[in-house]
């Protein structure tokens, strides 16, 4: 740190500030990725641990000297969902991933479940987040 912060280069990245504003922003995506890849449909409740609507209340920086945010998803059916604020320059965003489904229940160890995991049907899942 000392280095990077000593650097020409580096110094404007590695302030207290900044990588304190990294931390959040890392924690807020990690809640993201979280809420929308762990759901099928979009809509579904089964899910029961993981982030909130509101990402756990993780705070999100939004610029230099403004207040923290908490984002709220609005899930509106199987594959839309609103975001407020909105935090994305591309209105909808569509987010594209590639899930499997297996079956609820308890695996003898990893190895089996894995075994089965790698086995399962490969499903393309599309979403689209919107401002409204």
């Amino acid at each position: 740190m000392e280095k990077l912060k000593s650097s020409q280069e580096y110094c404007g990245h590695v302030s207290n500030e900044q990588l304190w504003t990294n931390f959040k922003l890392m924690e807020v995506y990690d809640q993201m990725g979280q809420f929308v890849c762990n759901r099928y449909p979009f809509n579904s409740t089964q899910r029961k641990n993981g982030p909130s609507n509101t990402m756990s209340n993780v705070p999100v920086p939004t610029r230099p000297g403004k207040e923290d945010t908490i984002l709220t998803f609005t899930i509106k059916d199987e594959s839309r969902g609103a975001v407020t604020p909105y935090p994305f320059d591309v209105d909808p965003l569509i987010v594209s991933f590639q899930g499997r489904l297996i079956g609820k229940r308890r695996y003898a160890n990893q190895d089996e479940f894995l075994q089965e995991y790698y086995r399962a049907e490969k499903l393309p899942i599309n979403y689209l987040l919107s401002s409204n």
